[in-house]
């Protein structure tokens, strides 16, 4: 189900020109004048000629107006990921999302990401051939893309885009240059880049639009066909009764009440759909659950629509807010990044562990115990601590603790398999991990093998804990981190810390949870 595109790339490649050029192609002439003469008003002397299309795009005052930019912020003209829509011929309303290009708005540019179903990576092509006389890497341009393909995307769903081939004289030479480059760096020559070029004066294109006399020698598709084509594939009405809908925000928007934003990943949504959004913040003490009704649905900022289906970037109206039967005020809750809305009958799987599959041995030593991890969850980086870490036969198992919040996702039925379970991990040295996640739960106890030889008295006082058998047992009010920490701590003072103590530490899930057989999952003994 294809409903958007996200453009990224490294800064000023021309990824809000070419956004807001295509925004502008779908409005009325007189509508763009309309927008340009306001922010030409707004913006007085500062007024860029040069920027007019990406002026559509790039919204924030503190974008337009490069004075109020702080210095570090200059590597990049855009630094909010922006989502606008168009009316394609023949394929129906789309999401255009624009994303940052510099490397410090990677958080933002994360998310535009992950909310795109077709990825187009814009590269103006002298960085690409001359990198030396940029003094960067050359795979630092090319990292945007590498996200897209590290999230399991298909390549056939990238377009790679050769931008400003004006300033390089519409060169073929240059051109197939780029493309061994290209091929080179990430290892096929499946993806043939266009070339292409915007004229923000004259408001023409090469090979955006239209075909360019320019480049001739260019046989393959233009942009726009291109997209149409891929935006097209199986992008076909879909109808269930589930829906899976992660949650970016809950807003109150004055004369319209409350709002969620997000992307729907599954299903549909319809108006009058009793719904469970979870987990949220509750009065800053606890997390919780809320049940609501759909009001309103909407894919833009004037569209209504009675139903939303998967791909779409929505707009919820809320109403009859509930918590455990109640009616809930708005200034009681706060959504976390892992918020997710799912029918109200839904079962959900939630907790602060997450537990993970590594199946990639070479993997195994980039995480170590009480390190620092991030998981992309639906396109926003979640911390958490390492607190669990078992390897055999080259498969790593992890336990990870999120830090300050709970995850949620749907099951398929009680306590059964988990509906999405393929995320990336981000390590201490920012490298992207594939990883399967097994579970979330929370923790009911923390067992530590009690080393032979040692007085068993000598845990006694060490935060409750009890001997059972061969097992310190560590009772888990809410947090696993400090335990652990605790453990390893006693283990280092008596001199007894080693890999394979610290892998016999067992975190026990709580009844609610079912528990994962390691070894079964192994397949050892």
């Amino acid at each position: 189900m294809n409903k958007s595109f996200v453009i990224f790339g490294p800064a000023h490649g021309g990824k809000s020109t070419l956004a807001g050029y295509l925004i502008a192609a779908s409005r009325s002439s007189s509508e763009v004048e309309r927008s340009l003469h306001s922010i030409q008003d707004q913006l007085g002397s500062k007024y860029e000629p040069s920027q007019r299309f990406a002026y559509l795009v790039d919204r924030h005052t503190d974008e337009r107006d490069r004075d109020k930019k702080p210095l570090s912020d200059k590597l990049g003209t855009s630094l909010y990921t922006h989502v606008e829509s168009i009316e394609m011929d023949g394929v129906g309303q789309i999401a255009v999302i624009d994303t940052p290009g510099a490397e410090h708005q990677f958080k933002e540019r994360l998310k535009g990401i992950y909310y795109g179903d077709i990825g187009v990576f814009l590269i103006e092509l002298s960085k690409l051939i001359q990198p030396a006389r940029l003094s960067v890497d050359i795979r630092d341009f090319l990292t945007p893309l590498f996200t897209w393909l590290k999230f399991g995307r298909s390549q056939e769903n990238v377009i790679v885009l050769f931008s400003k081939m004006d300033e390089s004289r519409y060169s073929e030479e240059e051109y197939s240059r780029g493309c061994e480059i290209l091929k080179m760096l990430i290892g096929t020559d499946s993806v043939e880049p266009i070339p292409i070029a915007i004229h923000v004066d004259r408001g023409v294109d090469d090979n955006v639009l239209t075909r360019s006399k320019e480049l001739d020698w260019y046989c393959g598709p233009i942009f726009y066909e291109s997209i149409k084509t891929k935006l097209a594939n199986e992008n076909t009405e879909q109808i269930a009764s589930s829906f899976f809908m992660h949650v970016a925000g809950i807003f109150d928007v004055q004369h319209v009440g409350q709002v969620a934003h997000g992307k729907l990943l599954e299903g549909c949504i319809r108006v009058g759909d009793n719904i469970k959004i979870a987990p949220v913040n509750y009065r800053n003490k606890e997390y919780r659950e809320i049940t609501a009704r759909v009001e309103g649905l909407r894919v833009s900022k004037d569209e209504a629509k009675e139903v939303v289906v998967a791909g779409d970037i929505a707009t919820v109206k809320l109403s009859d807010i509930r918590l455990s039967g109640r009616r809930c005020k708005e200034d009681e809750f706060d959504v976390v990044p892992t918020t997710i809305i799912v029918p109200l009958a839904n079962n959900l799987s939630s907790g602060r562990l997450l537990q993970f599959k590594l199946n990639d041995a070479v993997d195994v030593d980039r995480f170590s115990f009480l390190d620092t991890v991030r998981v992309t969850w639906f396109g926003k980086l979640i911390s958490c601590s390492v607190v669990y870490k078992r390897v055999v036969k080259g498969t790593c198992l992890l336990t990870l603790e999120l830090e300050n919040q709970v995850a949620a996702l749907p099951v398929k039925e009680n306590r059964g398999p988990l509906k999405f379970t393929q995320f990336l991990l981000v390590s201490n040295s920012e490298r992207f991990v594939p990883a399967e996640l097994l579970g979330i739960g929370n923790a009911k106890q923390v067992r530590a093998v009690l080393p032979p030889g040692l007085d068993p008295t000598s845990f006694f006082g060490l935060m409750d804990s009890k001997v059972e058998d061969d097992y310190i047992v560590f009772p888990c009010r809410r947090i696993v981190k400090p335990i652990v920490n605790q453990i390893r701590a006693f283990y280092r003072r008596h001199e007894l810390e080693s890999k394979s103590l610290l892998e016999d530490i067992f975190i026990e899930f709580a009844e609610n949870y079912e528990p994962i057989k390691y070894e079964k999952l192994l397949g050892v003994s």
